[in-house]
């Protein structure tokens, strides 16, 4: 809530500069500074294990201005797997320090890009159980079961990307039975056909039902004719848009999108969880040939996996290259990536646009509490969609030792990246 309070009092302190008279300015003025001296900042023990992780934390991507919020609000909610999925480069790096130290002790070959580039490929980069989902990807009717958000994929060796996966997996529940998720990931990767589960063809099925319709829940008070974006955004902080803001927004509509679309309403905002958390986005209500259109535009950072090697693509090959490993070819509209010039009102440059359509539907293991088989099943979906991914790189060495898979060491290395980065968490609970 404090999170809130600082950011609304802030854009508040901006609007009275221009827009309101002496008495009101001298009062939201006092309201500023009351609601900064009360906010929380984040400080360790000296020289502790929490403030290495601090640290480790604060020298990696995305560079935002509400971290400390970000971390107390992890803190506070007691939970390792969130704290795996907000800061994705942090696990790549550990990786990689666990690796040069042996205490992940998987063979050089997997890892070093130096002696063997056949263990590389395109790697989902933030792939964990509750990043999956049905999604209206490639111009046809028919929704495709995917990983949600390709922010963060790139170029790393193919088993720290399903190492990822495995290790969101124990955080999310520490004795889960790994065998048969690691069997899955292995018939994707070979290419072996495998029918989806009931709660996924479920999931599909709803996406088809509700196709590229919008969401009423955009639409202030749930109603599409009120032509007003809602505000009332659950886990989001929202604020208005400032006129130069509007003036950019159109620009980039009509010379990146559509000429024919006309801005109706706009709002910004950000999450301040999970791996984009602190990352500004907009959300655009455009009359396209006279029907509402919503969009959003996402900032894009840096992918999680520099934190292992920061030889990346730029933002829009990077994407292209994601779109068309993963779907097979370039999305349809409005889905694209866009680098505009940095002298512009936004808040950022580099831009993912994506359509709010009520035909894509993320997947979340809290909904299926109570329900191990059907949580069961839809990890393996996952595993296996993953596999797919790994399975187009063109790597004949990696697909050979999956196709011999060890699965006790590669259950052994997941056990140890997630005891090492719930160890993390513990220790950066001493920072208060």
């Amino acid at each position: 809530m404090k999170v809130k309070i600082i950011f609304s009092s802030q854009i508040i302190f901006k609007r009275i500069l221009t827009s309101l008279d002496s008495l009101l300015f001298t009062i939201l003025l006092l309201f500023f500074f009351s609601a900064n001296t009360n906010a929380k900042e984040l400080s360790c023990p000296i020289q502790s294990q929490g403030e290495a992780v601090l640290t480790k934390i604060q020298s990696l991507p995305p560079q935002i201005d509400i971290l400390d919020q970000k971390i107390i609000s992890l803190l506070d909610g007691n939970s390792p797997f969130m704290f795996f999925r907000s800061f994705v480069a942090y696990y790549y790096l550990t990786a990689k320090e666990m690796l040069s130290t042996k205490e992940l002790d998987m063979p050089q070959y997997f890892y070093d890009e130096s002696s063997s580039q056949d263990y590389w490929g395109w790697c989902a980069g933030d792939a964990h159980p509750d990043n999956f989902g049905a999604m209206f990807i490639t111009g046809t009717n028919k929704p495709v079961f995917t990983i949600n958000d390709p922010d963060d994929a790139g170029y790393c060796p193919l088993s720290l990307d399903i190492l990822r996966f495995l290790t969101g997996v124990l955080l999310y529940e520490e004795d889960y039975n790994l065998v048969p998720v690691l069997e899955s990931y292995q018939s994707g990767v070979l290419g072996k056909y495998r029918e989806f589960s009931k709660p996924v063809n479920k999931l599909l099925k709803k996406a088809y039902e509700k196709g590229t319709e919008l969401k009423d829940g955009d639409f202030k008070n749930g109603d599409p004719k009120s032509r007003r974006l809602e505000r009332n955004l659950d886990d989001f902080v929202v604020s208005e848009i400032s006129h130069l803001e509007k003036q950019d927004l159109i620009a980039f509509v009509e010379s990146k999108l559509s000429a024919k679309a006309t801005l109706l309403d706009a709002i910004k905002f950000y999450k301040t969880d999970g791996g984009s958390g602190g990352l500004y986005r907009y959300k655009l209500l455009l009359d396209l040939e006279q029907k509402p259109f919503i969009i959003e535009l996402k900032a894009i950072d840096s992918p999680g996996v520099v934190g292992f090697s920061e030889n990346q693509l730029e933002a829009v090959d990077r994407f292209t290259t994601t779109f068309t490993m993963e779907y097979g070819a370039l999305p349809q509209f409005p889905y694209s990536v866009h680098e505009i010039e940095p002298n512009t009102n936004l808040e950022f440059h580099k831009i993912y646009v994506r359509p709010r359509w009520s035909g894509n539907q993320k997947i979340s293991l809290e909904d299926f509490s109570g329900k191990p088989d059907s949580i069961s099943d839809i990890i393996k979906d996952e595993a296996y969609v993953l596999g797919l991914l790994h399975g187009r790189s063109p790597n004949d060495k990696y697909k050979t030792a999956v196709e011999n898979l060890d699965v006790k060491a590669w259950i052994h290395w997941s056990k140890s990246l997630s005891k090492k980065l719930k160890n993390d968490y513990l220790s950066l609970r001493s920072c208060r």
